[in-house]
């Protein structure tokens, strides 16, 4: 609309150029009335401003007869002289303006919560109408015209976190946005006594503010600190810990704003009367050291390395032996994780195992671990050779038979899926009755997209199934090519979850190709309806021990 104004007045300009050779001819322009206003929301963002902010609402608009601001009970009219680093307004209400004003431009305090509404109503003589996104026309009321407009602005509460805090099902505290919680007072907060490596659960129920973030902090839980509306945190060390609550408003469309408030709550921690034991997920990493886990958090301790050992076979290779361990270490990040690092090299077709004796490592609760072993650990492979794993995975979608890229359906019972998968989509076999399948129900991987070379060698072959409950399919076939024939056993694989399935293989040539195929022959009992998926197929490089 400021446009149109500037081009009115650009064009007046024009006329007293154009005949001011000529001033005993000049007819002054008539007057014209046009309609217009300006708020300090930054335009295409929404209306909305915190409790205690202000908007400010001017109206220029040429040729106005009358025009007056109206606002609702409890918000204000400001005066003059405030800036916007001035955080309290109060002092700058006009308390002689009431409700209703007449000024060109007015600020205005908005205190209470929710939709608030400013009317604009204004008079002209002439017909009038405001075009933008809502355009608004000119009732005729009498003998003028009437532009009656009513901004909504969303007024944001201040913040107020209330939460509650569980131990097990059993509610603890329960503090709401209205109560006051003072650090001053923590000598009275109630108190809770719990063991080293128990939790305790903390629920945000902050509503007033409509915040979308928060952070814990936690002082002495495990995490200490985060940002979900529900963390469970376990305590390990003794001690006497407490913890707060930071809720926020945050966001390029909304009004900032945020809150503190302590928990009060003295969490007391004591010695455990459980064991402190070795609590399983004993594993190679990449870098070759082993971790495993224990039952609570461990303190530091030296010179453990003597009291582990370490047994690694490998029968292909004829070797049966200990390794030394060369240093043991709690984890930076994770006190329940040991790690050990060995002295030699070992190979992801060893079987290995660790048992832990006669030590003095103690729990920061000062518990002995106990002894264990020997354990086994879960040897790191590594990564698929395959250079699209995707492809593999069937994430990609294409438009063709199977619906996957690299991959073309013979048999409609194949067909790329997002109802279960291990990424965001996998392969699904279907169909209503097997009985009325063809012998073979074939999905073949195409060689230019699969992107498939597994060179000579050994190979751990591995894909996940997940096979409905009322399935009764016994088996698939994942042939590669050139031809080599792979069968799957999934008689007795878990049914309405994913299962890895894997094979050992040594490839005497480069495969390039492969299907995935339902046989007829491996099924001869199967009938009524049948689903299962496939995904995330992978050919991972075995090592051999020299």
């Amino acid at each position: 609309m400021m446009k149109n104004i500037s081009i009115i007045i650009a064009g007046f300009f024009s006329l007293l150029l154009g005949v001011s050779c000529e001033k005993d001819e000049y007819v002054a322009p008539e007057s014209f009335s046009d309609v217009t206003w300006y708020t300090s929301i930054r335009p295409g963002t929404p209306y909305q401003v915190s409790a205690g902010g202000f908007v400010s609402f001017r109206n220029p608009s040429p040729g106005k007869l009358t025009h007056q601001w109206e606002i609702e009970e409890g918000n204000f009219f400001l005066k003059e002289g405030f800036t916007r680093n001035d955080s309290v307004l109060d002092s700058f209400i006009d308390e002689d303006a009431g409700l209703i004003s007449e000024e060109t431009t007015v600020h205005v305090l908005f205190s209470n919560p929710g939709i608030n509404r400013v009317r604009l109503y204004t008079t002209f003589e002439d017909s009038v109408a405001f075009t933008g996104e809502d355009t608004l026309y000119a009732e005729k009321v009498d003998d003028l015209w009437i532009i009656d407009k009513t901004f909504e602005i969303d007024v944001f509460d201040s913040i107020r976190p209330a939460f509650k805090v569980l131990n097990g099902d059993e509610e603890i505290i329960n503090v709401s946005g209205e109560d006051g919680v003072q650090i001053e007072d923590s000598a009275s907060w109630p108190e809770i006594t719990i063991e080293a490596g128990e939790s305790l659960t903390y629920v945000d129920l902050t509503s007033n503010g409509r915040p979308n973030a928060r952070t814990w902090n936690l002082m002495g839980g495990k995490p200490s600190s985060g940002g979900d509306s529900i963390v469970t945190v376990s305590y390990y060390k003794m001690g006497s810990y407490f913890g707060s609550i930071s809720s926020r408003r945050q966001g390029n469309e909304l009004p900032p704003g945020s809150a503190f408030k302590y928990i009060p709550l003295k969490i007391n921690v004591v010695k455990s009367s459980q064991p402190f034991v070795f609590d399983g997920n004993l594993m190679e990493h990449e870098s070759e050291k082993i971790s495993f886990n224990v039952t609570g958090e461990t303190a530091p301790f030296f010179n453990e390395e003597d009291n582990f050992i370490v047994n690694v076979s490998n029968d292909v290779a004829g070797f049966e032996g200990t390794i030394e361990v060369e240093s043991v270490e709690v984890n930076p990040n994770d006190a329940t994780i040991i790690e050990l690092t060995l002295a030699e090299s070992i190979y992801n077709t060893d079987l290995v195992t660790v048992s832990y004796s006669g030590g003095a490592i103690m729990s920061l609760d000062e518990r002995p671990l106990e002894d264990f072993g020997p354990e086994t650990v879960q040897m790191y492979l590594g990564a698929s050779i395959l250079s699209n794993q995707d492809v593999f995975g069937f994430e990609t979608p294409a438009d063709k038979n199977g619906g996957a890229l690299g991959w073309w359906g013979q048999h409609p019972q194949w067909s790329r899926s997002e109802d279960q998968s291990v990424g965001s989509a996998s392969m699904q076999y279907q169909i209503d009755d097997y009985s009325s399948a063809p012998n073979v129900s074939t999905l073949h991987g195409t060689a230019a997209e699969l992107g498939m070379s597994v060179p000579p060698g050994k190979y751990r072959m591995s894909l996940k199934v997940w096979i409905d409950p009322g399935t009764t399919i016994q088996g698939i076939r994942t042939p590669i090519i050139p031809w080599n024939l792979i069968q799957w056993d999934i008689s007795n694989a878990n049914k309405g979850e994913w299962v890895t399935l894997s094979k050992d293989f040594t490839f005497d040539k480069e495969y390039t190709e492969m299907k995935l195929q339902v046989h007829k022959a491996d099924n001869s009992d199967v009938s009524g309806p049948q689903l299962l998926y496939v995904d995330d197929i992978s050919f991972v490089e075995l090592e051999e021990r020299p």
